[in-house]
């Protein structure tokens, strides 16, 4: 079934991750300074990128895929677009992307497989795109040193528990954190995600808020509403 957004929509039968809210927020949240070149990493269904591209009308977003099926769908789902001229797919594994790129990218974006030792599933799409066996955390935080501009920010979607383990890779590569939105269901809820914003310059403000998704009513907070807006329908 298609997910539609007010600008695109996306195909998504044959990706193993399926669009989630989380990445919605990623792709809303991520910013940097008037981005010229934009890199997905992993980029699923698309969905981040085409986010970018619609944010950033003068961008062009380059995303990386090593699943077959994700590619080719994604593929479509560029071509599909509005955006289709500043849209380009990859099927590569970001570590040699990284190592035969001579492109610096103002942006990053990163939605990582973030189970290292949990039951895999049978399903081989949906190991790579949960399992980080294929990515290690040390290798993402290499591939990124390699990849950002100087000036540049990545924004990386991590269960919050798993922050710490990326931010010790980053801080190896010389990537600092300047930012980081913590994500909850709902007040009160337990387990969240959270977006950190890394950049090779070390941060002098750091900040850490909060996003709730819905409220105590269940019905979507107003912090959630003014972000999602611009893209979503029905918000």
């Amino acid at each position: 079934m298609a997910f539609h957004f007010k600008q695109f929509s996306i195909e998504q039968e044959r990706c193993g991750m399926k669009v989630t809210t989380d990445a919605c927020i990623l792709g809303a949240f991520a910013f940097a300074d008037r981005p010229l070149k934009i890199l997905d990493i992993g980029a699923g269904t698309g969905v981040l990128s085409l986010m970018q591209a619609q944010k950033y009308p003068k961008a062009k977003i380059t995303a990386v895929e090593v699943d077959e099926n994700a590619f080719s769908q994604a593929k479509e789902n560029f071509q599909n677009s509005p955006f289709s001229d500043r849209l380009t797919i990859t099927r590569d594994t970001i570590q040699h992307f990284a190592e035969t790129s001579d492109t610096k990218f103002d942006l990053i974006i990163v939605n990582p497989p973030f189970f290292p030792d949990h039951l895999k599933s049978a399903d081989e799409a949906r190991r790579k795109a949960f399992h980080n066996d294929l990515l290690p955390f040390h290798e993402l935080a290499q591939a990124i040193s390699r990849l950002l501009s100087p000036d540049g920010l990545c924004h990386i979607l991590l269960p919050a528990l798993q922050c710490d383990w990326i931010e010790l890779d980053m801080i190896v590569e010389k990537l600092y954190i300047q930012k980081s939105l913590v994500i909850y269901p709902k007040p009160y809820a337990t387990n969240p995600r959270q977006i950190n914003t890394f950049g090779k310059k070390a941060a002098n403000n750091y900040k850490k808020d909060r996003l709730y998704i819905k409220n105590e009513m269940d019905n979507y907070s107003e912090e959630m509403t003014s972000l999602l807006h611009p893209y979503y329908r029905n918000i």
